[in-house]
């Protein structure tokens, strides 16, 4: 199938009816062929039942489409179900009908165990730096959030640049989802007599009202 092929297929139910989907191509092979297609479409199944989907040709949009701004600061996503406000360097809002649900800044818990302590060598404080569009289409967006976690110079009372994890946030909103999906990884820069620092625990951490 050809890039252009694949920019025109939608889903369909058992009845031939279009579903809201976003269809995204994951992979294309060294002849430029699409080889592998990330299909999201919102199912709702009762337990002990099935259904059935077909992917066939489609032009047009099924369902409902994503209303995204961007302004100097921040990114505001609208679908059916709620509102996202994400504003730099770190602040997140997401309100339905019924209110705010998520409000304030976003943070990550790095908690060192016993070993770090040695020369001081610990995490101290977070330190967000913003939020860009990493992906958008008129079904899906998917938003990443950039920060550093800074460390202290072993065996020193001063924070240094070069101790620290880069930490990186996916958010992943659909038009036709009431659920947003997130993933975060950390990266150690850490440097001292070993190339890592111990942790007890990490976590990210979302501001409820």
């Amino acid at each position: 199938m050809s890039q252009e092929e694949a920019q025109h297929l939608g889903v369909y139910d058992e009845a031939h009816k279009p579903v809201p989907a976003n269809i995204q191509t994951e992979a294309i092979d060294p002849q430029g062929n699409v080889s592998w297609l990330m299909v999201s479409i919102p199912v709702d199944v009762k337990a002990n039942c099935s259904r059935k989907y077909f992917i066939d040709k489609f032009d047009g949009i099924a369902g409902n489409r994503l209303d995204v701004g961007v302004n100097e600061n921040s990114i505001i996503v609208n679908n059916s179900f709620f509102s996202a406000e994400f504003t730099d360097p770190g602040s997140i809002r997401i309100s339905t009908d019924d209110g705010i649900v998520i409000g304030g800044n976003i943070g990550f818990s790095l908690l060192p165990d016993a070993r770090s302590w040695v020369g001081q060598h610990v995490p101290v404080y977070y330190e967000p730096s913003e939020f860009v569009i990493l992906e958008q289409s008129p079904k899906r967006v998917r938003i990443i959030h950039k920060g550093t976690y800074k460390a202290y110079e072993p065996k020193q009372r001063y924070i240094s640049d070069k101790q620290r994890y880069d930490v990186i946030a996916e958010f992943i909103i659909y038009a036709d989802s009431p659920a947003i999906r997130y993933r975060w990884s950390i990266t150690d820069c850490i440097k001292f007599n070993c190339r890592y620092m111990w942790l007890h625990q990490y976590c990210i951490a979302f501001p409820l009202p």
